[in-house]
């Protein structure tokens, strides 16, 4: 499978230098490996600026996104294959979007380099860029590899945290409940004390670790519910003990209630209905 990560491009030097860089001759055999989707990749900044001109979605700056994939130099791949692959993830992730992809295989990575404008081309919408986006584009990616045969690239956890969290996520996937995670974890090689909080000790570690201390997706109670529920939990900004939320002002309580919907909407649209289940919404 390929690494995968996207990041934003908010100005428009910063989406030309861009689209000038991933269209090198020299690392794309004389732009052979250089191809635009709804637009000629010689003429895509002016291209992409049409449509951005025509968005009915003008909040937020990010007028484009640069996507890189990148393969194992194990694999015996083929850059054109490489290049059909990195289309594919868009034709599939962001269908209506204009981009230039461009196949780079001068370094010891063979990696595509996407140029995608921010806004669809049919809805005139602004697409949203989020960690749920980038994981669900992430899966798109390990599918797309599966079916070519690849391997699999995986950034390691640097820190203890996020070893132990790293595990605590997995266990939390295998397990039915609460008894069968502990033992997963025991069997992983950590002590698991349970006294006031459930707290983990690693032979890479020197002291235990307060599960609450990861975060708020990490507390006993939440473990539970991820569990029975085998869905993520995204971390919040408050705090909260259990179920409840102390101190939260109406503002506070609306905030959350907005980061909650925006954490499993693809849309803009999406995201009014789903906040409308719960709030009268004015939009003026």
């Amino acid at each position: 499978m390929a690494y995968l990560k996207i990041t934003p491009i908010k100005t428009n030097t910063h989406l030309k230098q861009s689209l000038e860089y991933i269209q090198n001759p020299q690392k794309t055999d004389d732009k052979f490996l250089v191809e635009g989707y709804m637009c000629f990749y010689d003429y895509a900044y002016e291209s992409f600026n049409d449509t951005l001109n025509h968005s009915l979605r003008k909040s937020g700056n990010n007028i484009a996104h640069h996507i890189i994939q990148s393969f194992s130099p194990d694999d015996n791949v083929d850059p054109q294959q490489i290049n059909e692959i990195g289309k594919k993830l868009v034709e599939r992730m962001y269908p209506n979007h204009q981009y230039v992809i461009a196949t780079h295989i001068d370094g010891e990575h063979i990696h595509n380099h996407i140029i995608l404008c921010a806004t669809n081309r049919v809805t005139h919408k602004k697409l949203i860029s989020n960690k749920n986006t980038l994981q669900k584009m992430r899966d798109i990616s390990d599918e797309l590899c599966k079916e070519y045969g690849l391997s699999v690239i995986k950034p390691l956890p640097k820190t203890k945290r996020e070893i132990l969290k790293a595990d605590i996520d997995n266990a939390i996937l295998l397990a039915a409940n609460m008894e069968q995670f502990i033992e997963i974890m025991q069997k992983k090689g950590y002590e698991v004390k349970q006294n006031k909080y459930i707290a983990f000790k690693g032979s890479y570690m020197g002291t235990f670790i307060r599960s609450k201390s990861l975060g708020t997706a990490y507390t006993e109670f939440k473990i539970t519910k991820r569990i029975e529920n085998k869905a993520e939990v995204k971390n919040q900004k408050i705090n909260l003990f259990y179920n409840k939320s102390f101190g939260s002002s109406k503002r506070k309580e609306i905030r959350r209630d907005i980061d909650n919907v925006l954490s499993h909407t693809n849309s803009f649209d999406e995201f009014i209905f789903e906040l409308s289940k719960k709030y009268d919404i004015k939009q003026g």
